[in-house]
């Protein structure tokens, strides 16, 4: 990477959450604190360029905003399957045209600045083990729930991350076994049962097949205008339609915890990620459920807790890691441990 033409700020960096559906940038300082962000559409289906170049434009926005000269380093969370020591995003299902894109080297060549790239859910586990409900903690599991479904994965003090960089794909959990391979991807994996976009397309179709549901109020009689958040709201209001519909996806996740739990054994387990923002109404049917059939060994020695950061914990991470970004992108696995 080129070096700084001007002198690093030794406390802050720029970081960049890239998701699915929106891309939030933002400075942080040594302590985690967020100086300044800035949300935006991520533009997804757009090509690889456009995607970088948005998100190039986000970092320069919130730089100027912070009046940062020049960052102490760069940190960005992608989804998808990224070689973080390389700093490459390999594939990711909702940002279909990253495709091996070198991205830590196109945008620190841009700004000057070393830059690290790691899968979203790894960075936002590294905010909540420094910082979050993980504080303390060896043995981790961190689940993101939103556009997709993530798990970042801490054993005995050190994030696992795959032979192959596909560790955590908790989105691709198989429900049902009796599904054929090729049609699972429509309702047979976790993340189309109970992420943002199924709840969302859940609330659709239950609009369209029930009027007497409050949806149709929310979303001002149009199917197209409903949203996750509408569907929790509607919960809320006493709508049985949507309660249902939240009840059920509460349900999945509790189950793919306990299983997790009985399978690996973690000290905590930290549920976060826009989804898990909705409260008690996923959150604690989650958590019984999961209680419930996790194997009785573990039952009473398993904390489930809901992210300490909030929705930001992956862009908290990302600036944490910016730190320990060098010459070459390095994986928030050696800022964890420095």
């Amino acid at each position: 990477m080129p070096t700084p033409s001007a002198p690093a700020s030794p406390e802050l960096s720029l970081a960049a959450d890239l998701g699915g559906t929106s891309l939030v940038c933002g400075v942080v300082d040594a302590a985690g604190g967020v100086r300044a962000r800035a949300r935006r559409p991520s533009r997804a289906t757009s090509s690889a360029n456009a995607v970088v170049a948005n998100l190039i434009a986000g970092l320069q926005e919130v730089r100027s905003a912070a009046g940062l000269e020049s960052p102490v380093g760069i940190g960005i969370g992608c989804p998808g399957i990224v070689y973080a020591d390389r700093g490459i995003v390999h594939r990711a299902a909702n940002l279909p045209a990253l495709r091996d894109v070198p991205l830590a080297a196109l945008v620190g060549e841009h700004f000057g600045a070393p830059t690290c790239v790691a899968h979203d859910v790894d960075m936002a586990l590294l905010a909540e083990q420094r910082l979050g409900a993980g504080r303390g903690q060896r043995n981790i599991l961190c689940i993101t729930v939103g556009t997709g479904i993530g798990l970042g994965l801490m054993i005995d003090g050190r994030p696992v991350t795959g032979a192959n960089a596909g560790a955590g794909n908790l989105g691709h959990l198989v429900l049902d076994a009796d599904t054929p391979p090729d049609e699972c991807s429509g309702r047979g994996y976790l993340e189309s049962r109970a992420s943002g976009p199924a709840v969302r397309d859940a609330g659709t179709e239950a609009l369209r097949a029930d009027d007497s549901t409050c949806l149709r109020d929310l979303c001002g009689g149009d199917p197209e205008r409903l949203d996750a958040a509408m569907v929790f709201a509607a919960a809320r209001r006493g709508d049985e339609v949507s309660a249902r519909i939240i009840a059920r996806v509460a349900h999945l996740l509790g189950v793919a915890v306990a299983n997790l739990v009985n399978l690996l054994d973690p000290e905590i387990v930290i549920v976060g990620g826009g989804l898990a923002q909705a409260g008690p109404a996923l959150f604690g049917p989650l958590t019984r459920t999961a209680r419930d059939y996790v194997c009785d060994l573990l039952r009473d020695r398993v904390h489930i807790v809901p992210a300490q950061l909030g929705d930001e914990a992956g862009l908290i991470g990302a600036g944490l890691a910016a730190w320990h970004a060098g010459p070459q992108s390095t994986s928030p696995a050696s800022a964890t441990h420095s």
